[in-house]
């Protein structure tokens, strides 16, 4: 059986999202400035915004990361403060994003990020969204079934540091558009 500890997930310590025209290449999210987690001690200070809701457990932070190969601030899930840690005692699901603008002919727009989550699979886990900046996610609510992922389906089940790098929809381009990072977990324990 997994502990407590061994249930949370850590993620974007190192975040960039970039978009690419003929001519150049646009840094939207960078890791040691806008959008990174370095910037501040808070996700509001690194630009990005939760749903996180006062008196209830599970919700998005920032803050060093306790882990030995990484160095810099995290975006992480956690139960209560900074113990980076979710909760086994109920259904919950949170969100962090950040609207994000594409100029026109800029189509190859790239996402990378280190992750790491040890939830048990799809009933613990977080997801990628590229949603229209109208919509915004609702605490303890699963995202609209109309959006469809970005990346892999579930990010879960990944005891060490791995870098996702994701190739967003080329109908971005043009547009601003909420990137949205979900995180979903059930009250069945670190095996459920």
């Amino acid at each position: 059986m997994k502990s407590v500890v061994s249930r949370h997930i850590g993620l974007m310590c190192f975040f960039i999202l970039a978009s690419f025209g003929s001519n150049a290449q646009i840094v939207h999210i960078d890791p040691a400035g806008d959008g990174g987690f370095n910037t501040g001690t808070s996700l509001a200070l690194n630009n990005w915004t939760t749903n996180n809701v006062a008196g209830q457990n599970t919700f998005w932070a920032c803050g060093g990361a306790p882990w030995a190969s990484i160095t810099n601030r995290a975006a992480f899930i956690t139960q209560t403060g900074l113990n980076y840690n979710n909760s086994l005692s109920a259904n919950r699901v949170a969100h962090m994003w950040r609207p994000i603008t594409v100029p026109a002919g800029n189509s190859i727009i790239n996402l990378s990020f280190l992750w790491k989550c040890e939830g048990a699979g799809v009933n613990d886990r977080m997801r990628v969204y590229a949603v229209p900046n109208t919509y915004t996610p609702v605490w303890g609510t699963q995202m609209s079934p109309t959006y469809t992922p970005v990346g892999l389906a579930n990010y879960s089940g990944q005891a060490t540091w791995t870098t996702a790098n994701i190739t967003l929809p080329a109908s971005l381009a043009g547009t601003t558009f909420k990137l949205v990072f979900e995180w979903v977990n059930n009250g069945l324990g670190p095996n459920g």
